[in-house]
């Protein structure tokens, strides 16, 4: 399975955004009156902070543990009373962008907020809310319970609700773990629905959750198939490698569609692919596909690709932490001695040799990998 991080694989998605003045939102934040005489600035501030989190020099900050934030944590229950729908799913948005995990500010969000207005708000109000709550691992049984009947009966039930809504709402509930297999069905449908509204970031989140949990129905993924081959082109390099990843592991795709997104990541391999792609896409190529599928023509070019790009980096690798690099490296040899395909026997003799210096054949993590590739080896003249 290919490991990711949210925000390094969002970040290639977003559009630049305009220069934001942090410091004057936490200048706001600092000044005790701003929680008694103005507190739309309060709100303002937050969400500027919140927007700033997708520019690339804030990435890193960690906003949960400034002052002003642990201070704007404990100060905004006071003043939940006084915002309007508006500004409260502004709050929630903010509080997930920026961390703020305060215990006592989020049974003021539930009770005051999402418990009160749960009938009334928008499709998008409830996306916002659940993506908040998922990524803090907020929210009650209950509040979560409160806002999917509003999702069903409100949204999908009246077909009111946009394909990236259902999408962020539909990760959110899987990734949290909440909802039923009524409110799934019914997001389900509504993307089944509205397929062609989908883009490729929104296939590409739905990949990385439905790939974890191996979830999906075959109508699901035949109705999303045929929107990626639509848009393919416009898949980033990493989007692309999930996703086929995804449709591989689910035996989900057809060999139409694997190569779409084999075309597409061949045109930016160099750029952008890293050992652990290259080793997750390897492995699960071994580990799924007949040799049928693997000898076809066109795949066996794009495993060679894979491949070069591994020998042209080897060296670049060994710098990376160890202990990764050697899994992934261990997963590479193994998934080529299982496609057994015409290779560089070089490179692979020298990953041998280091194999057998580290002690990988006694080694419980790597025993597995080493017994499969020893015949392969042997065929080779390696051992």
């Amino acid at each position: 399975m290919i490991m990711f991080r949210f925000s390094r694989f969002f970040s290639t998605y977003r559009q630049p955004r305009p220069h934001i003045d942090i410091n004057s939102s936490l200048s706001i934040l600092r000044d005790p009156n701003s929680y008694t005489t103005n507190t739309s600035s309060v709100i303002r501030a937050l969400s500027d902070l919140g927007r700033s989190t997708q520019l690339y020099q804030n990435k890193n900050i960690e906003w949960s543990s400034k002052p002003e934030i642990v201070s704007a944590s404990k100060s905004i229950p006071a003043i939940i009373d006084n915002l309007d729908l508006e500004s409260s799913v502004a709050l929630i948005k903010c509080c997930g962008q920026l961390g703020m995990d305060n215990n006592d500010l989020w049974n003021a969000i539930e009770r005051k907020i999402i418990l009160k207005h749960y009938k009334t708000i928008k499709s998008s109000e409830a996306s916002e809310i659940v993506t908040a709550l998922q990524k803090l691992r907020k929210g009650s049984a209950r509040v979560w319970n409160c806002l999917e009947s509003t999702i069903i009966t409100k949204f999908c039930e009246k077909n009111e609700i946009t394909a990236k809504e259902a999408t962020d709402i539909l990760v959110a509930y899987r990734k949290s773990e909440h909802g039923s297999e009524q409110l799934v069905q019914s997001l389900e449908q509504q993307l089944i629905r509205n397929a062609s509204q989908i883009n490729s970031y929104d296939i590409w989140k739905i990949m990385l959750v439905y790939g974890q949990l191996n979830l999906g129905s075959d109508e699901f993924y035949a109705r999303l198939e045929t929107q990626i081959k639509a848009i393919c082109s416009t898949f980033n390099t990493l989007g692309a490698v999930i996703t086929l990843d995804t449709y591989i592991r689910q035996a989900k795709g057809s060999q139409e569609l694997y190569q779409s997104l084999e075309n597409e990541i061949s045109h930016r391999l160099k750029a952008e692919l890293n050992l652990e792609n290259i080793s997750s896409l390897m492995y699960t190529y071994a580990m799924n596909f007949t040799k049928e599928s693997q000898n076809i023509e066109n795949r066996k070019n794009f495993i060679k690709d894979l491949e070069t790009i591994l020998c042209e980096r080897y060296s670049s690798i060994a710098h990376e932490k160890a202990r990764e690099r050697d899994y992934n490296i261990g997963k590479c040899a193994w998934a080529i001695s299982k496609l057994d395909m015409p290779t560089d026997l070089r490179l692979w003799n020298i990953i041998f040799k280091e194999m057998k210096e580290k002690g990988w054949e006694s080694n419980e993590k790597f025993i597995f990998f080493m017994r499969e590739i020893k015949p392969y080896l042997k065929r080779n003249s390696l051992i």
